[in-house]
Order: structure tokens, then sequence, then C-alpha cells
């Protein structure tokens, strides 16, 4: 039974994030007929970048700056309704704007 007030009582499901460049590094591949909604994420980079989410090439966020190393993870807490979601079929990627280690997980449905 999801928790009470859960918005999303579909199964959620979980990514790792890992990368170590400045192309896009999908972190959910895509899924014929589905979005991919975020409802939380964990972040962590190993020197000052500026980290994006995307829809394949398409910016679905602004700039989440990090101004050194993040030796304390971001957290971007739990949203029941979604940070951000993909169009349909379209994979959840992340940019970095420089060339640095960044890891962390994410929370996502797919609707």
């Amino acid at each position: 039974m999801p928790p009470q007030g859960d918005l999303n009582p579909q199964q959620k499901k979980y990514a790792v994030i890992n990368g170590d460049n400045t192309t896009a590094v999908e972190i959910v591949a895509a899924v014929a007929g589905k979005k991919i909604r975020v409802l939380s994420y964990v972040l962590s980079v190993s020197a000052a970048t500026t980290m994006l989410w995307q829809s394949a090439s398409t910016a679905k966020s602004g700039a989440i700056h990090f101004v050194g190393t993040a030796l304390v993870p971001y957290s971007s807490g739990y949203n029941p309704a979604g940070h951000l979601e993909t169009a349909v079929a379209e994979a959840l990627n992340l940019k970095s704007s420089a060339n640095v280690s960044f890891d962390g997980h994410v929370c996502y449905i797919e609707v």
C-alpha cells in the first residue's frame, strides 16, 4: 500500500546516476509510449559544474549549479506530482557543463 497522500500508486523505479564527462548521460532508457516522471533525486559532484536534466536533448530543468565539491549530496526531496518528466518515448538524460564525476540516484515512475 502506498504511503498516505501518495499521488503515485504506480510502481516506483530507481536508477543509478553515474557520469564523468560533458556529454549527456542516459540515466533511464526511453520506454515506448511512456514518459519518465522524476519524483526525487540525489546528486553529488567531484568539482564545480552545472547540471541539466534532459528529455533526450531537450532541457527539462533549469541549471543546477555546484560551486565546488558537493561533500553533502544535493537532494531534490520527494515530489509526488513529479519534479520533471520526459516527452513520450524519450530517455531521461543528465548533462554536466564540466568534465567532472557525478553520482547519485533517481526515483521515477513511467506514465
